[in-house]
């Protein structure tokens, strides 16, 4: 079994490799969340994914914006309280772009058939463990589908085998000469 442990901040994910698909664990802010997915159910890509926070850009540059306007134009009977509440404003909201500047979070999505995505933070532990397990995985689900797949069924109709190894080369789980072989094969067997 073939693991993959990452952990920011106040998330954590763990993601198993078997034999029959992956496995997902999840601890974040919503709560904790298990997921298991066969790899029936993931199409063949893979999509890069930065999320991004603009509600905290937003509060941001509003508290940046009215930090400065209190202390241009809104002055108090004391102007040192004005200015320093001013200054306070103005410093939040920039540590609060800084934030969102800094903390952007990468994603390699793993997509599934029903247009939802498998998020794995792209740099945790490393890059490159990450991509040896998304390669990993690929190597896995074509291995897992050549067994399943990759035969004839004489009880089937020709044009259901013939669709079959349409979508294993299409999936590239075969090769183009596996695929003209195996639809020879169809072609005599079911004469």
């Amino acid at each position: 079994m073939i693991e993959l442990k990452q952990k920011i901040v106040i998330e954590e994910r763990n993601f198993k490799l078997t034999d029959e698909g992956l496995e997902m664990f999840c601890d974040d802010i919503e709560g904790k969340n298990n997921s298991v997915y066969a790899f029936d159910e993931f199409s063949n890509e893979t999509r890069d994914y930065t999320e991004k926070f603009p509600k905290l850009l937003y509060f941001g540059v509003l508290l940046l914006l009215a930090g400065y306007i209190r202390t241009a134009i809104l002055v108090d009977k004391s102007f040192v309280s004005s200015l320093l509440f001013g200054q306070l404003l103005a410093g939040l909201g920039a540590v609060l772009i800084l934030i969102y500047y800094f903390y952007q979070v990468d994603y390699k999505l793993l997509c599934l058939d029903n247009e939802k995505q498998v998020f794995i933070i792209a740099d945790k532990p490393s890059k490159e463990e990450v991509m040896e397990f998304i390669i990993t995985f690929y190597e896995m689900r074509k291995t897992n589908y050549r067994n399943r797949y990759f035969k004839i069924n004489f009880e089937n109709d020709k044009e259901k085998e013939i669709d079959r190894m349409k979508w294993l080369r299409k999936e590239e789980i075969i090769t183009n000469s596996e695929f003209e072989f195996m639809i020879e094969e169809i072609k005599i067997k079911f004469l």
